[in-house]
């Protein structure tokens, strides 16, 4: 059974403060897109909406996976 992710209320603060338009801008896989790395490693995919300020993580690859494939078919 998969684990429940919750944060705490300052964790969602600080990731709000955090990411918005910090990731490198890739339009060229799919409108809003942009990544982030984490240790090298992984890649945080996420698109940013400026209309409703939301930010929606899309996606989290670790280790050579092809994320540039998976997201042009995530919806």
């Amino acid at each position: 059974m998969p684990y429940r992710v919750v944060f705490a209320p300052e964790a969602g603060t600080q990731l709000e403060a955090l990411f918005p338009l910090r990731g490198v801008a890739r339009e060229d896989i799919r409108p809003g897109l942009r990544l982030t790395h984490h240790k090298g490693r992984t890649v945080i995919a996420y698109a940013v909406d400026e209309v409703s300020q939301r930010v929606a993580i899309v996606g989290v690859f670790y280790g050579g996976q092809d994320h540039e494939d998976a997201l042009s078919v995530i919806l």
